[in-house]
């Protein structure tokens, strides 16, 4: 009978920690869908850039670009949740390894720096962010680019440098609106000539992998390369020579 008690005891409080584990979860709701603050990328770059978090929850409805580099976190603050509107989130350089689930509400950010972090795996809120067009994750410690962030068709600028991937999952190459693939520093052994379906790419960086062998003529298909890195590789010099003569309208770097 007092072991019954006891359990019921036990259940009733972890009950109670659940719900209140559960009610302080933040989440982020939005009436509708204002297009005037969601800005193209390359206006954002002129845009005033928020890097202290006091100052801009002063008016934080105008607040689109918040950049928190190099603060030694290890959490996101809390305080971010208040700025809905944002188009750039900036958390470079930091000590985090995962995200809060409202960033994933955030329905008008476009761009996402998480480079030089603590990340394993690409956090489960950035697969929920319906307007992301650029993520850099580059610095973490990734063995690969996931199937689910390869699927997100917002997509257009892929950052994921300085991690351990070891090959380009060929799923990748249906990423139809991808302008720039920047994979350097990992441990790629081979590039498929499927690379010549992303007809929209427009940089590809891939220096310092263990490639030996380039797709040739795909590459030199593709019309839109306008930067192509090869630099810290296994390919021949001779190849690259060749490569850089038949794509006068793009840099080869070697």
């Amino acid at each position: 009978m007092k072991n019954s008690m006891k359990d019921k005891i036990v259940l009733l409080l972890l009950m109670a920690f659940m719900l209140g584990c559960t009610e302080s979860v933040k989440r982020l709701e939005y009436e509708d869908f204002d297009e005037t603050k969601l800005f193209p990328l390359h206006e954002l770059y002129n845009m005033r850039t928020y890097r202290n978090i006091n100052k801009a929850l002063v008016t934080p409805d105008p607040v689109y670009k918040l950049s928190l580099i190099k603060n030694g976190l290890v959490a996101v603050p809390e305080e971010v949740y208040g700025f809905k509107y944002l188009n750039t989130l900036e958390l470079t350089m930091n000590e985090l390894n995962d995200l809060p689930v409202y960033i994933g509400d955030m329905l008008y950010l476009q761009s996402l720096y998480l480079t030089s972090n603590k990340f394993t795996m690409v956090p489960d809120p950035v697969y929920n962010l319906k307007n992301l067009k650029r993520i850099r994750m580059g610095g973490n410690q990734l063995s690969e680019i996931p199937q689910q962030l390869v699927m997100m068709q917002s997509i257009q600028e892929l950052f994921f440098g300085k991690n351990m991937i070891t090959e380009i999952p060929s799923a990748v190459f249906d990423m139809q609106d991808l302008y720039v693939l920047k994979l350097n520093h990992n441990k790629i052994e081979h590039l498929s000539p499927k690379i010549a379906q992303l007809e929209k790419l427009e940089v590809l960086n891939l220096s310092s992998n263990n490639i030996s062998e380039i797709p040739f003529d795909a590459l030199k298909s593709m019309r839109r390369l306008k930067a192509l890195y090869f630099r810290d590789n296994n390919v021949s010099i001779d190849v690259l020579d060749s490569l850089q003569k038949e794509m006068a309208w793009a840099k080869v770097y070697y």
